[in-house]
């Protein structure tokens, strides 16, 4: 199982409980790269540069949560996915 946490300025989201999470990723500076990234449970430790989109939450295959993020960051540590950006919306 993941634990996946959203930190804004407004607050931190209620932890979630899933089996993976996608990211909506950054292009490099090169303009190439992004795009949506999965992560599942033992997943490398990794800094993810995020763009604006979704972050969605699921467990077998069905989605259970999700947030459009204005961009970020997401760290991937111990099974935890931790989001960080300025705003999020439902």
């Amino acid at each position: 199982m993941l634990t996946l946490k959203i930190i804004s300025k407004d607050g931190c989201e209620t932890p979630v409980e899933c089996d993976s999470v996608h990211l909506t990723v950054a292009d490099d500076n090169m303009g190439q790269g992004g795009g949506s990234m999965g992560i599942r449970s033992g997943h490398i430790k990794s800094l993810i540069s995020l763009d604006k989109g979704p972050v969605t939450a699921f467990i077998e295959g069905k989605e259970i949560f999700s947030r459009i993020t204005d961009g970020g960051f997401a760290t991937v540590e111990n099974d935890t996915v931790t989001v960080v950006t300025e705003k999020i919306q439902n």
